[in-house]
C-alpha cells in the first residue's frame, strides 16, 4: 500500500520511499521531541516518523525511504514535518494526519 506520489496534508508530507541515489548520515531518534532537538542542533529542516521502523529523526526535503533487500529496493512510509513546530504541534499534526487516512499507518495487508 504504497502512495504514487508525496502527498501533502497542510505541514504534513506522507512520502513513499525511492531509490536513494548517495547516502545521508541521519542520527536516529525515538521521539519527535528527539527529533526536534537533533534538527534544531543540526539545521535540519524536517523531522520524520519512520512507521516502517519505528525511527523518528532529521532529514533534508530531499531525503527518501527505503532500503534494499536481496538487491530490491523496498519503500518506507515516513511523516515529515517541518522542525519549525513544536514537540505538541508534531504530535498533534501526525495524530491528525493518521485520523484522516487510517489506511496509510496500518500498511501493507
Amino acid at each position: 500500500m504504497g502512495l504514487d506520489k508525496e502527498r501533502r496534508e497542510g505541514e504534513v508530507i506522507a512520502r513513499p520511499g525511492l531509490n536513494i541515489r548517495k547516502r545521508v548520515m541521519m542520527v536516529a531518534a525515538k521521539s519527535w521531541k528527539e527529533a526536534k532537538e537533533i534538527a534544531e542542533k543540526e539545521g535540519e529542516e524536517l523531522v520524520f516518523h519512520n512507521f516502517d521502523t519505528g525511527e523518528y529523526g532529521t532529514c533534508p526535503r530531499s531525503k527518501r525511504f527505503g532500503c534494499y533487500r536481496k538487491g530490491e529496493f523496498i519503500e518506507e512510509r515516513c511523516i515529515c514535518i517541518p522542525a519549525k513546530f513544536t514537540t505538541d504541534e508534531l504530535e498533534e499534526k501526525e495524530k491528525k494526519f493518521l485520523e484522516e487516512n487510517p489506511e496509510w499507518g496500518k500498511g501493507e495487508e
